[in-house]
């Protein structure tokens, strides 16, 4: 069988493609990558969502609004002596360099919104791909954050506010990504992570939080991406996340349900 030929024009305006571009078939050009992502994500919705809202609409809580994810490497490996001699290190440079009289502790972080644990349960599905982002910035950790623990300390100095931070890095992480990224989440409460780390929504969660003010009871499914092929997909309730198989079950000969593909 001969290969077939690579497009030469730009399925959405047209133009001539240069070659490095012909395997995607889509010019550079703003509004044709823009059609091309949306064509790309109604046929993810039509391939993967509605199979799994469907899926979910057989169980209590469903039906449920549709919600991608990124997947992320959760692997967890012993925290390397180096990078943990290098977080220490950081912290240290932070409280010994010279004294800036403009330097302020944070402000307390605001209690998390009470938006229902659907949203909470939809971090849990991600499993921490934001957090990937605190591994080469030191959990973006700073002085005013020391001087805010300080703060919350009486009495308590600078130096030990360094060794409680060291003291909360957990002996596994997750493989790249934040130091205190560990098996469970955040291995730092949530007063003592950097404002970015309480204050980050990704677009998922922006919609997730602002459905459940508008209806608190609202179901969620959240399906988990590597590329374009999903790793697990799950309905999410106000009360429990229910995990949904990948694929539908098979039918065994005869018409009777085999075994089911598993995630």
């Amino acid at each position: 069988m001969g290969t077939v030929p690579l497009p030469v024009n730009c399925r959405h305006c047209g133009a001539a493609l240069p070659a490095p571009l012909r395997a995607g078939g889509v010019c550079g050009a703003a509004g044709c990558r823009h059609r091309e992502d949306r064509a790309r994500w109604a046929a993810l919705s039509q391939r993967l969502g509605e199979p799994a809202r469907q899926a979910a609409a057989r169980k209590p809580g469903g039906p449920a609004t549709l919600l991608w994810l990124r997947a992320t490497e959760t692997r967890l490996v012993p925290v390397p002596k180096a990078t943990r001699a290098a977080h220490r290190a950081h912290l240290m440079a932070l409280i010994q360099a010279a004294p800036d009289a403009a330097v302020q502790p944070l402000a307390e972080p605001a209690p998390p919104a009470s938006v229902g644990e659907q949203a909470w349960r939809l971090c849990a599905q991600c499993r921490g791909l934001c957090c990937t982002h605190g591994g080469p910035t030191h959990a973006f950790i700073t002085l005013a954050q020391l001087l805010r623990w300080q703060r919350r300390e009486p009495g308590r100095t600078l130096q030990q506010a360094v060794d409680w931070y060291t003291a909360a890095i957990p002996a596994r992480h997750a493989r790249r990504s934040c130091i205190y990224h560990g098996a469970m989440g955040c291995t730092l409460p949530q007063p003592d992570r950097a404002d970015v780390c309480n204050s980050y929504a990704c677009d998922s969660l922006v919609k997730a939080t602002r459905d459940l003010q508008k209806a608190p009871q609202t179901s969620f499914v959240a399906i988990t991406l590597d590329g374009d092929r999903p790793v697990r997909q799950a309905l999410i309730t106000g009360t429990d996340t229910q995990p949904l198989p990948l694929r539908p079950r098979r039918r065994a000969p005869g018409g009777r349900p085999g075994s089911a593909d598993r995630d």
